[in-house]
């Protein structure tokens, strides 16, 4: 599988773990939810930096990179200013101020991810060979699956 499909299922994935979060806000497991959430996250941004974002950068023009894939870093670097205050209610234990934290981080993930399905995808799509993109999704399904093989955090609920 190419690293671009790869990373588009990978965002189904990601979606439907918000809508389960979503739905046990209330539930003492919380934390934990959210903490594997963020741990999955955290791998599927380091495939898109590591190894896509990284040859992107070795086979175009400095321009590109500036231009389009600096946004894409930015809103990356966004993402996890969100998870901080997400966290940090989780913290406060204020089911208010964690379901609005929640909230904003599910909708800015959720532009992101559009974002990147709309804008971003299509453009490397024509930008990198298939067998590139082939190649790349090899090492991305690794990393991957490593993730998914771990064990869940499972942790006292705040």
């Amino acid at each position: 599988m190419d690293i671009i499909d790869l990373l588009l299922l990978d965002h189904d994935d990601m979606r439907l773990e918000l809508v389960n979060i979503n739905r046990g806000l209330l539930k003492p497991d919380l934390p934990d939810r959210l903490r594997n959430f963020i741990a999955h996250l955290t791998v599927h941004e380091s495939v898109e930096s590591d190894i896509l974002f990284k040859k992107v950068r070795e086979t175009s023009e400095p321009e590109f990179e500036e231009h389009f894939l600096s946004h894409y870093r930015s809103e990356h670097s966004d993402i996890l200013k969100e998870v901080a205050a997400l966290v940090k209610s989780l913290e406060i234990a204020d089911y208010r101020i964690i379901q609005h934290n929640f909230f904003a981080f599910d909708a800015f993930v959720e532009s992101h991810l559009r974002d990147e399905e709309r804008f971003l995808f299509p453009v490397l799509r024509k930008k990198l060979s298939p067998q590139l993109l082939m190649a790349l999704g090899a090492e991305a399904e690794s990393r991957l699956n490593e993730y998914q093989k771990r064990p869940h955090i499972t942790l006292k609920a705040v």
